[in-house]
């Protein structure tokens, strides 16, 4: 993953850039953007997008019918590493969903390896319960994964695939997630606006995160589309290695590339363990503009307090687990999953404590908790 009222920026003046989600390969080096299109008009349509993400979340877009949940149901969240904040609060509040509908929810920590996390699901599966709900990667699982198929436990996915929705090649029920394009393309569409249609960007993910990747050629195809825009590097920073990799990486991005350097990065978590370094380096604040995706308690405070990171496109941790709950009732009552996804939110200085900002949270004003409970009748 915040939105509260549309504020007017005084955006920087310059030409050229907006974007098109059209995905491309994500490639490495640096490369410069060439479009047919107006400066002009490319940096007013990426304002146009950065207001509209940056409206309060009042609509509920979400499902208007359910089955029936049965009492008593049992469900095992086995999470990616429990020392991931996002995991972790997801596990805590998707407890709270079950707890509205009777069932039994419990937590098996993967902690953050593949073999973890084919240990974990093993677990669960062994217990026999009525769903699973797993974090993990699931190219990284399929072992234990077609074991749960083959036992008819349905597993649904948190971040565990590419894109949201039903993904029967992965045997999962279905992948919960916010749009990972979108929030890709739409920290370009804030470079670009930002900078005037002049942004020097480096992008920043990990190769064997599907959802790294597709937030990445997302990003490298609305970076290509801006006319004024230059891609200096698409860089590949394993995420197990980030804290000794990234502070190297970011000082030689700095003194190799023209400033200010934007560096768009899929998830907060890079830049929560990677800038402990440019405050000992003294690097000026206005050299480095930084903007990731999940909005991390620390990417709320960087963006609030101004150190360096100005954007985060958090997710919804809360009202995921809600939905989580949501599709396992569809799932245990043989129905097909929804193809809800909220959308996504801009998170800047300006509406910081708005939509659950001032908890370091994003949650859309939109009710979801009381319209799951009417769903399923339990409100």
């Amino acid at each position: 993953m915040i939105r509260p009222f549309v504020l007017r920026k005084r955006w920087p003046v310059a030409a050229a850039a907006a974007s098109v989600l059209a995905l491309t390969g994500c490639g490495g080096g640096s490369s410069s953007a060439s479009n047919t299109g107006t400066g002009g008009a490319q940096v007013e349509q990426a304002k146009a997008a950065v207001t509209a993400a940056e409206k309060l979340q009042t609509a509920w877009t979400g499902p208007t019918s359910s089955p029936k949940p049965p009492r008593g149901a049992t469900v095992i969240y086995v999470s990616s590493d429990q020392n991931n904040p996002f995991a972790s609060s997801f596990g805590n509040y998707f407890k709270d969903a079950a707890a509205k509908l009777g069932w039994h929810a419990s937590i098996i920590d993967g902690k953050g390896t593949p073999s973890g996390w084919s240990d974990g699901l093993r677990q669960a599966i062994a217990s026999k319960p009525s769903a699973i709900i797993t974090s993990a990667q699931a190219p990284s699982v399929q072992q234990p994964l077609s074991e749960a198929a083959a036992a008819g436990i349905p597993v649904l996915g948190l971040h565990s695939a590419a894109v949201a929705g039903p993904d029967p090649t992965d045997h999962l029920f279905t992948n919960i997630t916010s749009d990972p394009a979108a929030a890709g393309k739409v920290m370009v569409d804030w470079a670009i606006a930002d900078s005037g249609g002049k942004a020097h960007i480096v992008v920043v993910g990990d190769d064997q995160y599907p959802v790294s990747n597709v937030k990445r050629d997302a990003m490298v195809a609305a970076i290509k589309a801006c006319s004024g825009c230059t891609l200096e590097k698409n860089a590949n920073v394993p995420v197990g290695t980030a804290a000794t990799d990234l502070p190297t990486q970011l000082t030689s991005w700095l003194q190799s590339y023209p400033k200010p350097l934007y560096v768009l990065s899929v998830a907060d978590f890079y830049f929560d363990v990677g800038l402990s370094s440019l405050k000992n380096l003294n690097v000026p604040k206005s050299d480095l503009r930084l903007a990731a995706t999940d909005g991390t308690k620390q990417a709320y405070q960087r963006v609030r307090s101004g150190q360096y990171q100005l954007v985060t496109v958090p997710e919804p941790t809360e009202l995921l687990a809600w939905q989580a709950a949501d599709e396992v009732n569809r799932a245990v009552n043989h129905q097909p999953p929804s193809t809800f996804t909220q959308p996504i939110y801009l998170v800047t200085k300006d509406d910081i404590n708005s939509q659950g900002g001032d908890k370091d949270q994003f949650f859309p004003q939109n009710d979801y908790k009381t319209r799951y409970g009417k769903l399923w009748g339990v409100s």
